[in-house]
């Protein structure tokens, strides 16, 4: 995972950002595999769920331990989802773009009825 996307747009921007503090803050050391990465982003979205069950009303609070609740999990996925790809050197906007605009072809919940 050494490659480095090409594109600075600015979700590639924060990426970098992202990146940097978590290489700067040990987490790159030593090198994780994306299966231990995909588990720490799921473990993420569990944690949002366990703030929206102890209050759903509550998608953030700041307190003296910094921000917390349902939404700051989500946050927090998105931002290891982010240090994923670009560690990955994968340039998300193109991505992104790519896969929302296929999902605007497809059909009503995917053809699965209901």
């Amino acid at each position: 995972m050494n490659k480095k996307p090409p594109i600075m747009s600015e979700l590639t921007i924060l990426s970098k950002r992202i990146h940097d503090n978590a290489e700067k803050n040990g987490f790159h050391s030593p090198p994780r595999r994306l299966p231990e990465l995909l588990t720490l982003a799921h473990s993420e979205l569990s944690e949002a769920f366990e703030e929206w069950r102890d209050d759903p009303e509550r998608p953030t609070v700041f307190g003296k331990s910094g921000p917390q609740g349902w939404a700051v999990e989500i946050v927090d996925c998105i931002i290891v989802c982010l240090d994923i790809l670009y560690s990955s050197g994968i340039a998300v906007e193109p991505l992104l773009i790519e896969k929302i605009t296929y999902n605007e072809t497809r059909p009503r919940r995917h053809g699965r009825g209901i």
